[in-house]
């Protein structure tokens, strides 16, 4: 750890002069011998200036991370666990059926769901990472509660229709798009959907392939993009 710049540049002195011939020599002689200790301390200089830096960023780190642990202890602090009842907007409330903490997310009004099964007014602000789930494979239209998974697989046992997905909150959703064994399986997208140019994904069609979409999502449409043809 380095708290701070130790090294001191040694000077060079006075320049020669070319209108002080019978000094001239004497000063650039005593300059040349002065330069290689001065490149020494200009490394070490810099070493010890990159090292300040990368300290000074370890703390600015640190610093961001307890302030989000800080937030985070803000949010919850004083929850207690769910009950039927009315809640405020941003009022923290524990699931007595996880022990997962949840934020209010919308105006007051009366809940009777568990938070962990109401993303519509109930926010997850534990942290666990992003919900995968597979999808139920519908052959009318697959559903995708976007307020409860995150990350999403389908495994397509015939050509399918994905609706467009409820409880859309502004942020990233990941969504695998697996043929079964047997494969050749089509998948349409609701208008919700949003492709580059406008253009349908044409997904991997042989058996057990994978294509992977990523979306980033405003609230109201996923706009993605996708790689096909995973073995996996």
């Amino acid at each position: 750890m380095v708290s701070q710049i130790t090294v001191k540049l040694p000077q060079l002195g006075s320049a020669p002069d070319p209108d002080s011939p019978e000094t001239f020599d004497d000063l650039a002689d005593d300059l040349v011998r002065k330069l290689p200790p001065l490149q020494e301390s200009i490394d070490l200089f810099g070493e010890q200036a990159n090292a300040l830096a990368a300290d000074v960023n370890d703390k600015a780190l640190a610093a961001a991370n307890s302030a989000s642990a800080a937030e985070q202890a803000a949010l919850t602090a004083g929850a207690v666990t769910w009950t039927a009842g009315t809640y405020a907007l941003n009022t923290a409330r524990v699931s007595p059926s996880n022990q997962l903490t949840y934020r209010k997310r919308t105006a007051t009004s009366a809940t009777t769901i568990d938070p962990a099964n109401d993303p519509t007014n109930w926010k997850n602000i534990s942290n666990v990472g992003p919900v995968a789930a597979t999808l139920a494979d519908n052959a009318t239209a697959i559903q995708w509660d976007a307020g409860a998974v995150q990350i999403a697989t389908i495994i397509l046992g015939g050509n399918r229709t994905l609706a467009a997905p409820t409880n859309m909150q502004a942020g990233v959703y990941v969504l695998h798009v697996k043929q079964n064994a047997t494969g050749n399986f089509n998948l349409t997208f609701n208008a919700a959907f949003v492709f580059i140019e406008d253009v349908p994904p044409e997904i991997a069609k042989a058996a057990n392939r994978r294509t992977v979409f990523s979306f980033i999502c405003d609230g109201t449409n996923l706009y993605g993009s996708y790689l096909p043809g995973f073995t996996k």
